[in-house]
């Protein structure tokens, strides 16, 4: 029975340990779900709100058009202009959320097509107004095209926001189903638990029955634990003292609560005095800074940390490992001082093999597989008199004698599949010297090539001489500190000196038996086979090789062969003589100088950070990374480029100090970041890592930088971002709160409070329900309990607010995850305008439907799409004959004959509010008639219709034209007067200059005459003449001027411009007023009666300005623009109030007003009081 007991409890403990794995996993999954699906809810809400704006800037921008083309305003082109903007820029951020979609990607192709056309039209529009005057744009506007373009756009948003809607809806479906399956989970979870509960409770009654024998077994099961834990303990502690780091642990106060045995030896304290003790106190904050950074940074975070810090004291490197729990903090660390010690001699070895590579004899470079020079040593500049930067701008095969080169191609093919090419060569030198040299090509890293050249020419001069001397030879032969040997044509050795016995380790008596390829390395046979087969055959010059020679011994000795061939004196070969050098040694160092050029290379020059040396204030090195940050050309930095020149003036003195700090034999590493500055002049944001080298044997800085202008834009977009959530959220129109399902607010908007008049410390004890009262507050409760079901609900309940005030509210709610826990986010809109205006629109109903049937004028309504008839009142039964159900089946074409004229009043946007036509109608017997329409674009059950209201007005349009046909008749018999008064006043004007002044000429000269045959004593009758004579030159000054002002002879004799020129020096004269003529110096070919009518415009204008207006200054302009002759009076008078003066209908300024039109050219007049006085009259060129 007790072993069918703990099966049945150990079941039970599996089942709910398998129930509880399932709910985690089930749990994180829906998590993941719910997390997915509130992202994809944000993207919907997001999107939504983008295709609202976008379409309240479409309206924002038909206004402004509209405002522009009625009332010709120049301010609305800058919001047109702005808006068109702002229309592009927001349709590519929806297509840039939406474009992937299928669907949403052609609605979006017509919505920009649309787009388009609406701008189009737009700037059409201020175009035409631009050119053609206001009206012209006006005409352009009522088209209707606009009205079409935002149809379209709206309904393809419309359309687009309910794809983006039905996506919502599916992503709340969703939601909900997860929810559900989860709740049903629970449910089955927790029955599990229930039945465990019930068997425990069985199992506690059973156990009640054995307690004595369980307290027994307790006992002993406790002291066997207790054994169990300090054999445990012991084997912990044993394994922490057996590991080689260095562990000790601090509890959440930082005391000590375990150290082992290596440790101890590191800090050299005694373990059991710094139990129970804290690090911080026992250690001074000098020796332990580094380290008291990262625990409290690490305690702080609760992340893991890792340092290395130098410690001059006893000169050690300690790395430190760092891993924080709740509880406390364990720390790993160990001496690192020798793996210092080997990276510090990695980087002097690297330096040696810099300094090999610079002070080796022979030219080494590195090329492309193209031959295109990458690095090459000073030696290679020096053999061939070029400088590094020109040789960086060609290829090896620049370098390579013309005529050798097609016959000995550089053979990269070769190189790039891994195979060394060893060839003699002859290459130009700058100055087109010719030079002999040893050509070695090998193949470095992925796609490099590492060449040695050696000039031979010193060396093919002395194997010459050697052949000349055969006997100098055979006394330097045996004695020569380098292997030597003769080999027959069939390979057999002829002669060896002792050198190359000790090289190969054969004696000379075993090397005259062997043949020489059986010293050479099988791999090398076959070409040294091919080359001494050429040497036979194409009597090659000398060569020189190098190729591996087995000893005797089996090992490899590398050997650098020269060979040459002996010819008779009929130019026959006879043997070839080899001289043999050991260059085991030098092989050796040139591979590891290969191995460490290419790891230098690959780590440095293909490095994502950049990496620079810093020597005398100078960047004596730097990888390309580095030159590119700062916008540089590599050729540009090393050893050329300052510090000063990446850094701003205002770091200068701190980054020489760090600089200084590291020359000073400060071995640490500096970390800082700093504003560096490009080429460019841009800045950019740099972290930088920098510590002491030694580089040419002198000190050196080396570092590393990252640009890390991306990392700080990105936080800083992140802070914003947090910054505009929260003032998005307190912008909102309505009130906003995340409500967790208990009785308190986590979080709400600005608005919430000014509403509801609480504070913060209020609203946080407060639960969303506390707002209510009564049945909504039933209601609120029951939406809040169906949100956590469902995942939505919306209601309608009036808010109480703290100052008693019932305000009615529109909520809506979604269950979300807030700081993990299931929430409510819930939003309230006010909706007192809301209800008011639905009363106000029921009550606005009722009046038009009572407006609509007692209207005694006709009244119709038709469809906008199809003109099909909709609704009419009684009067149009009664007006056109048809009966109500006739008319229900017509369209309006069918009453309608023709539209004469249109005028749109009180347009918002292409859609007129207000329109006033005059059309043709007909009856249902036939008869037409002339109607004046009032139309009003309306929705009515939803469709966009039209209301118009008619009015017949044929008798009073006959009148109409009547009254313009008579006031033509008028125009032309005033215009006849005017002809018939400028031809009178042109006669007596000729009659008072040529008869009334001849005839005062004459009295003039008699008077003249009669003085002069009057003896001069005759005091009073020569004064009498005198006074006579003065009065006849008055007069005919008198005559002069009233001739000129009936009709000025110069308008007739040079022209309009020379009239007003004189007659405005007669007026300055005159009035005393200063004058000035602004006019353009030409005489305009125009008709006599145009002249005469501007002219007396002028006169009238003078006139006026001389009784009236005060003014100190008249200026006169005359021009000619855009086909028009315009002349403007300007003065600076105290000016008049042009409605006073309009209800006054004075006739001077109604005499020039009727002139202008005379002559079909415009008349205006501008003034205020204070402000002078402008009259422009315009005439067009045609007339």
């Amino acid at each position: 029975m007790k072993r069918f007991q703990e099966n049945t409890l150990m079941t039970a403990i599996a089942l709910i340990i398998t129930g509880v794995l399932i709910v985690l996993i089930f749990s994180f999954d829906q998590r993941k779900k719910i997390t997915e699906i509130a992202a994809r809810l944000e993207f919907s809400h997001q999107v939504l709100t983008r295709i609202s704006n976008f379409y309240n800037t479409v309206v924002l921008h038909a206004g402004s058009t509209r405002n522009y083309a009625l009332s010709g305003n120049i301010k609305s082109i800058d919001s047109v202009e702005s808006s068109s903007s702002s229309l592009l820029h927001q349709l590519n951020l929806i297509k840039k959320d939406l474009y992937q979609i299928p669907e949403q990607k052609i609605l979006l192709d017509s919505l920009t097509e649309y787009l388009y056309k609406r701008v189009d039209l737009s700037a059409q529009i201020i175009d035409l107004g631009a050119r053609k005057g206001q009206q012209a744009a006006s005409v352009l506007y009522q088209t209707g095209l606009g009205r079409d373009y935002n149809n379209r756009i709206l309904a393809i948003t419309n359309e687009m926001q309910s794809l983006e809607l039905s996506r919502l809806e599916n992503l709340e479906h969703e939601s909900s189903s997860s929810l559900k399956q989860l709740g049903l989970f629970l449910v089955g979870l927790l029955v599990t638990i229930l039945a465990l509960i019930l068997v425990i409770i069985l199992k506690v009654r059973l156990d009640l029955k054995e307690k004595k024998k369980a307290e027994i077994r307790l006992l002993h099961f406790n002291e066997e634990l207790q054994k169990q834990v300090r054999e445990k303990t012991a084997e912990l502690t044993d394994i922490f003292e057996r590991i080689s780091d260095a562990f000790v642990a601090l509890n959440k106060d930082f005391q000590f609560s375990y150290i082992n045995k290596k440790a101890s030896e590191l800090i050299e304290k005694n373990p059991k005095l710094l139990l129970g003790k804290s690090v911080f106190d026992e250690f001074s904050s000098d020796a332990i800074e580094p380290l008291e950074k990262a625990i409290r940074k690490s305690m702080g975070e609760q992340t893991y940390q890792n340092l290395e810090a130098f410690y001059h004291a006893n000169q050690r490197w300690i790395e430190y490992h760092l891993y924080p729990a709740e509880e406390g903090i364990s720390i790993f660390f160990r001496d690192i001082s020798e793996k210092k010690q080997i990276e510090n001699a990695l980087r002097d070895s690297e330096q040696k093999y810099r300094s090999l590579i610079e002070q080796a004899l022979d030219a080494i470079m590195i090329t492309d597989f193209e031959g295109r020079f990458l690095d090459m040593n000073s030696s290679t500049c020096n053999m061939f008199g070029y400088t590094k930067e020109e040789l960086l701008k060609i290829s090896i095969v620049d370098l390579i004698e013309k005529e050798s080169l097609s016959a000995n191609p550089p053979r990269f093919d070769l190189i790039a599949a891994g195979v060394s090419v060893e060839r003699a060569r002859r290459f130009v030198q700058k100055n087109g010297q010719i030079f002999d040299a040893e050509y070695n090509a090998s193949r470095l890293g992925e796609n490099k090539t590492m060449i040695f050249i050696r000039n031979v020419s010193e060396l093919r001069k002395v194997q010459r001489e050697i052949q000349i001397s055969e006997a100098r030879f055979r006394g330097a032969f045996e004695f020569s500190g380098i292997a030597m040997g003769l080999v027959g044509l069939d390979g057999k050795w002829l002669k060896v000196n002792h050198r190359l016995t000790q090289i190969t380790g054969y004696n000379e008596k075993e090397l005259l038996d062997m043949n020489w390829k059986d010293v050479i390395h099988p791999e090398d046979y076959a070409n040294d086979s091919d080359l001494y087969i050429r040497a036979r055959e194409e009597k090659l010059e000398p060569t020189q090789i190098d190729e591996r020679f087995v000893h005797k011994n089996g090992n490899i000795v590398w050997i650098n062969i020269t060979t040459a061939m002996i010819e008779d004196e009929n130019g026959q070969p006879l043997y070839f003589v080899l001289q043999m050098e050991d260059i085991t040694e030098r092989k050796k160092i040139e591979m590891e100088l290969r191995e460490a050029e290419a790891k230098f290379r690959n780590l440095v020059e293909r490095s994502l950070v950049g990496v620079y040396i810093l020597q005398d204030n100078k960047y004596v090195y730097a990888n390309p990374k580095f030159a590119e940050i700062f916008g540089y050309e590599l050729e540009e930095v090393s050893g050329k480029l300052e510090v000063e020149k990446i850094l701003k003036e205002e770091d200068h003195e701190r980054i020489a100090g760090y600089i200084e700090s590291r020359m000073a034999n400060n071995p640490g590493t500096i970390h800082y970041e700093l504003t560096g500055v490009k080429k460019t002049g841009e800045h950019i944001q740099l972290e930088i890592f920098g510590s002491r080298t030694i580089y040419g044997g002198r000190p050196a800085v080396i570092g590393t930088l990252i640009d890390i202008s991306e990392r700080k834009e990105l936080d800083e977009k992140i802070r914003k971002e947090k910054v505009l959530a929260e003032s998005i959220i307190n912008s909102m129109p309505g009130v906003f709160f995340v409500h967790d399902g208990s009785s308190s607010i986590l979080r709400w908007n600005k608005q919430l409070e000014s509403i509801s008049g609480y504070t913060p410390e209020e609203l946080r004890n407060m639960s969303p329900i506390d707002f209510f009262d009564g049945n909504d507050r039933k209601i609120v409760e029951n939406s809040i309990r169906e949100i956590f079901e469902t995942g939505s609900s919306s209601v309608e309940a009036t808010a109480i607010t703290k100052s008693k005030d019932r305000i009615p509210f529109y909520f809506t709610g979604h269950l979300i995850s807030f700081e993990g826990v299931p929430s409510v986010i819930g939003t309230g809109i006010d909706i007192s305008q809301r209800l008011q205006i639905e009363k106000d629109l029921r009550e606005s109903e009722q009046k038009y439907k009572l407006l609509f049937e007692s209207n005694p004028m006709p009244m119709l309504m038709f469809s906008n799409d199809d003109h099909r008839i909709i609704d009419i009142n009684q009067a149009s039964v009664i007006h056109y004959g048809y009966s109500r159900e006739e008319f229900l089946e017509m369209k309006l074409e069918q009453i309608k004959i023709s539209e004469l004229e249109q005028t749109a009043l009180n347009g918002t946007g292409d859609y007129e509010s207000e329109r006033v036509s005059i059309w043709k109608n007909r009856t249902k017997e036939g008869s037409t008639m002339l109607e004046e329409v009032v139309g009003h674009d309306i929705i009515y059950q939803g469709k966009d219709v039209r209301l118009i209201l008619c009015n017949d007005v044929t008798e009073k349009i006959v009148a109409e034209e009547k009254l313009k046909q008579s006031y033509a008749e008028i125009r032309m018999l005033t215009k006849h007067l005017q002809k018939i008064r400028e031809e009178e006043r042109t006669h007596i004007a000729r009659e008072i200059h040529d008869e009334l002044g001849q005839q005062l000429t004459v009295l003039k000269m008699d008077a003249s005459w009669l003085q002069k045959k009057l003896a001069p004593t005759d005091v009073t009758i020569n004064e009498k003449l005198k006074n006579l004579r003065d009065l006849l030159d008055a007069t005919v000054k008198s005559v002069r001027r009233i001739s000129s002002e009936l009709r000025p002879s110069l308008l007739d004799d040079l022209g309009l411009v020379a009239a007003i020129k004189w007659h405005l020096k007669e007026f300055e004269r005159r009035s005393g007023i200063e004058t000035e003529f602004l006019g353009e110096e030409f005489e305009p070919s125009l008709p006599e009666e145009i002249k005469t009518g501007l002219f007396r415009i002028y006169q009238e204008s003078l006139t006026n300005v001389a009784r009236h207006a005060d003014a100190a200054r008249v200026e006169i302009n005359l021009e000619q623009n855009d086909g028009n002759f315009v002349l403007r009076i300007k003065d600076d008078g105290k000016g008049f109030d042009l409605a006073h003066a309009a209800d006054k209908k004075t006739l001077g300024l109604l005499g020039m007003k009727e002139r202008s039109s005379m002559m079909e050219g415009s008349y205006q007049i501008m003034s205020e009081p204070g402000s002078g006085t402008v009259v422009t009259v315009s005439v067009p060129y045609e007339n």
